[in-house]
């Protein structure tokens, strides 16, 4: 191999090196804590900074709090609590929140009880809080929800845009879609 070939491969090797090294050193400078993040999602008026209509904190235990929706590899399951830890270092990327969270593990994951309630006393009935979406599921926010026997989910989505103001109730009955639409007014 020519003196000049090596030394591009040199430069190459060291180059390469260098950008991981930058990313191995962000993430090996990473704050690694525990957050808990609630059962019941909050629900969020139209017009306020979240995304969705219902949202999830994790509050953090011994670091920051956050959005769960915005922890990489987390799922956040309507009905379940859960212990987690884990990892935030600064984005790199000018597209992205300033901070990246991703989740190290699961530490403790606890379902409520079948047959709990959760009730949202004032829905106001703007930028489809409840929807159907493109598979034909009912959602609220990013959680699906089914339809409860006697409930008239359907009437509940064509009012979307009506500015009205109603009370829902989901129970929790378990189950890939883990809960019910039981009543509404």
């Amino acid at each position: 191999m020519s003196r000049h070939i090596k030394r591009m491969c040199f430069s190459l090797v060291f180059i390469l090196a260098g950008c991981n090294s930058s990313e191995n050193d962000e993430i090996d400078n990473a704050q690694v804590y525990q957050v808990e993040v609630a059962a019941k999602p909050t629900y969020a008026e139209p017009g306020t900074m979240h995304v969705n209509t219902l949202y999830v904190i994790a509050t953090g235990l011994d670091g920051p709090d956050v959005r769960a929706g915005a922890i990489t590899g987390f799922n956040h399951r309507f009905g379940s609590s859960y212990r987690l830890e884990i990892r935030r270092y600064p984005s790199t990327s000018s597209n992205e929140a300033d901070y990246v969270h991703e989740l190290v593990q699961v530490l403790e994951e606890n379902e409520d009880p079948a047959g709990t309630v959760y009730e949202y006393p004032q829905v106001t009935l703007v930028d489809e809080p409840v929807y159907v979406n493109s598979q034909g599921s009912y959602m609220m926010g990013p959680y699906p929800f089914l339809c409860g026997e006697g409930v008239d989910c359907d009437t509940l989505v064509e009012m979307n845009q009506s500015g009205g103001v109603v009370r829902i109730e989901l129970t929790l009955t378990g189950g890939d879609i883990p809960v019910t639409l039981t009543d509404w007014d």
